[in-house]
């Protein structure tokens, strides 16, 4: 009787000791984080992290946070501010350790590719999946995890949004989704990171104040633009093995561009929404000079390539929408930009 009280109490005593060294709730796992962070395990050269960002004019914890991601360059940049501050500066720049490294955007299900765009996150805990789950110690963090052995916790964006639906629905296919930024350097169109260099992701996710500067941020592209001398020709380069024409590829990198530029002359968190692209006559858009030239390619046009929807214009986009069994209606929709191989719908930045 006695021997299997002891055993029961020693199985017991275990059980505690597992769950005090791998914390589940997400309280304790941040409080492990921060704890992991300011012993410096986890900073970028391995330097002082209170100094560091010291260094950088910020405290921590971390008011707001912002990530951008960058495919091509494998990167990840963190920008952040704390309470005192009115700015956004970049604070960090982590490696992406796997990820869907080429520039094009997710087009279906499965296709192993990482979206690109802009994008809310939820942190989120739990899960059946072993690149979800990490042992919050030094000596073991950068061990591959274990399911239901060490702690769990991610940050998934809201793919697909509205853009990503429209273009996957034009073409009958299915989304897919389930894209999350997580550790253990595993990726079938997740960015996934090296365990120690996801625990500062994690923390300026979790400590981002929500319900003062709204949902979490992540803007994420096929390159640095910065760093690009000709759009139009990484279009040409990357239209080639994409479900995309080099019209559209153009039009939606360039439009990605804007929140972009947007984003690094107001250094704060941008608002966006997608709309459908539908042009008519007398409207005047930029991306109206793109569609008389590819009509012109198409020798269905002959005026002026500017911006104007000219009554010229809409006799042309007639006659092809005839030619391609469409509504003869005169106006540009999602349908006729399908046709035309030109993007249906942008992001709006404010």
């Amino acid at each position: 009787m006695k021997l299997s009280l002891i055993l029961l109490l020693l199985i017991f005593s275990i059980g505690l000791s597992a769950k005090e060294n791998h914390p589940r709730s997400a309280s304790k796992i941040i409080k492990r984080i921060d704890k992991l962070l300011i012993n410096n395990c986890c900073t970028p050269g391995k330097k002082d992290f209170k100094a560091y960002l010291k260094e950088k004019g910020i405290s921590y914890p971390v008011d707001e946070a912002i990530f951008r991601v960058f495919k091509r360059d494998k990167i990840m940049e963190i920008w952040a501010k704390d309470s005192e501050m009115k700015k956004l500066i970049k604070v960090m720049v982590i490696p992406i350790c796997a990820m869907d490294f080429e520039p094009n955007t997710k087009f279906k299900r499965g296709d192993g590719k990482t979206p690109e765009g802009f994008y809310h996150g939820n942190i989120m805990y739990g899960s059946s999946n072993f690149f979800m789950w990490m042992k919050l110690n030094e000596k073991e963090i950068d061990e591959y995890g274990v399911v239901q052995d060490g702690s769990s916790f991610k940050i998934c964006i809201d793919y697909p949004n509205n853009l990503d639906r429209w273009k996957s629905k034009m073409n009958g296919i299915n989304t897919g989704g389930a894209i999350c930024i997580h550790g253990n350097c595993v990726s079938a169109g997740c960015v996934s990171f090296l365990n120690r260099n996801f625990l500062p992701v994690f923390a300026f996710a979790k400590h981002h104040n929500s319900k003062k500067y709204g949902k979490l941020q992540y803007h994420i592209f096929p390159f640095d633009f910065s760093k690009v001398k000709d759009l139009k020709k990484e279009a040409e380069k990357y239209s080639k093995d994409s479900y995309f024409t080099q019209e559209q590829l153009y039009a939606f990198w360039l439009n990605l561009k804007e929140g972009y530029d947007y984003f690094n002359k107001e250094k704060r968190a941008i608002k966006w929404s997608v709309k459908k692209l539908t042009f008519r006559v007398n409207n005047r858009y930029p991306e109206i000079k793109v569609i008389k030239q590819i009509l012109l390619k198409k020798k269905l046009f002959k005026g002026k390539i500017d911006e104007e929807f000219t009554k010229e214009l809409e006799i042309s986009i007639k006659k092809f929408q005839k030619i391609n069994y469409l509504t003869s209606d005169g106006v540009i929709g999602m349908k006729t930009l399908h046709k035309l191989g030109y993007i249906y719908g942008v992001y709006s930045f404010r």
